[in-house]
């Protein structure tokens, strides 16, 4: 109940702390994201040589990651934006999960020409692979770039820890992706 309130809290206060009307910055609204990534296998390339059990074909070896996500979104205020959607990852060959994602995102330096933002997401997998359990855990942050008065393009890393039957993976990446506004004045 506590971390309820605290949310809360902080939300309020991002609500409550424009200044005056000359400085506000306006909000973007409904927004839709596309974006793709590739990233690699932290704990793989790091662990030592060993040999994996058949037991647990989730730790088989795999350096890399791709995936593509979209998610649909509301900017409530100037500086934070939440989303939700739809995240696939490729993993290793049997193992494809697709994740129901989470996402709230704070921005900086809104005011420029190129805005920097910072996101932090949760998923949980909702498709039938072959791993039981799979939830994500990630921070992204990057630029964006605009193209249109109603769209940009965002450039940015992430971190993310993929648990697939409890075991984690770690991945580290680059991704690209393309925002569409329902607001004018995008970031």
């Amino acid at each position: 109940m506590k971390k309820i309130f605290i949310f809360l809290a902080l939300t309020a206060s991002l609500l409550y702390s424009a200044q005056n009307e000359q400085y506000k910055i306006p909000k973007q609204d409904l927004f839709f994201t596309f974006d793709t990534q590739i990233g690699f296998n932290l704990a793989d390339i790091l662990r030592k040589k060993e040999t994996f059990s058949d037991e647990n074909p989730v730790l088989e070896k795999t350096y890399f990651t791709y995936g593509f996500s979209a998610y649909l979104g509301y900017n409530f205020v100037a500086r934070f934006s939440f989303a939700t959607g739809l995240k696939y990852n490729y993993i290793i060959n049997d193992i494809h999960p697709i994740y129901w994602v989470f996402q709230p995102r704070y921005y900086f330096n809104v005011d420029s020409d190129e805005p920097v933002y910072l996101g932090l997401y949760y998923g949980k997998k909702v498709n039938k692979t072959t791993v039981e359990q799979a939830n994500i855990f990630g921070v992204n942050a990057g630029v964006f770039h605009p193209i249109s008065s109603f769209s940009n393009l965002s450039f940015g890393g992430f971190l993310e820890l993929h648990s697939l039957n409890s075991d984690p993976s770690w991945f580290l990446g680059v991704n690209f992706g393309i925002n569409i506004f329902t607001g004018a004045n995008n970031y």
